[in-house]
């Protein structure tokens, strides 16, 4: 799941075209904090996913694990 997530997150932020700074302008997380959401260094809280969902055009699916999929 940890992978998936992730690998999720900056998928969905390269679609647009944009750059952690970018989403970080977005979101209000830092770029650094998103960093670590794609390197797998830090998970996010479901909080988080949803605001990450919203901002790149996405839905959160929560099946005993949240995994973010495309609309």
């Amino acid at each position: 799941m940890k992978i998936k997530l992730t690998s999720k997150i900056k998928e969905r932020r390269m679609e647009p075209h944009l750059n952690q700074k970018q989403l970080a302008g977005s979101t209000g997380f830092t770029s650094s904090y998103l960093s670590n959401l794609e390197r797998s260094i830090n998970l996010p809280s479901i909080e988080v996913c949803f605001i990450l969902a919203k901002t790149v055009n996405c839905s959160v699916e929560n099946y005993g694990h949240v995994v973010i999929q495309y609309k």
